[in-house]
């Protein structure tokens, strides 16, 4: 996917795209972070397009990247009280 030695990067935010059930996507050159909806449950997914090279490195190569997200409902724990 990139060249040998190299990194991908974001070089234009406005490229990320969530799926179902994704709330406050964000990203900078490097990251991507989101809220999952308390309410949604199932397959969703969040869409990129990443470059192996930074702003101005004509010889970047570039590729969308659609990652796969399984969203699964919250576990709640009980607490056992003691008795004494």
């Amino acid at each position: 996917m990139v060249k040998r030695d190299a990194h991908a990067y974001i070089r234009d935010v406005s490229t990320v795209r969530g799926g179902a059930g994704l709330t406050n996507l964000t990203a900078d050159e490097t990251s991507i972070s989101f809220t999952v909806d308390s309410s949604y449950v199932g397959k969703t997914f969040v869409n990129v397009e990443v470059f192996d090279g930074r702003e101005g490195d004509d010889s970047a190569s570039s590729a969308s990247l659609t990652l796969p997200i399984q969203v699964e409902a919250a576990r709640t724990t009980r607490r056992r009280s003691r008795r004494r």
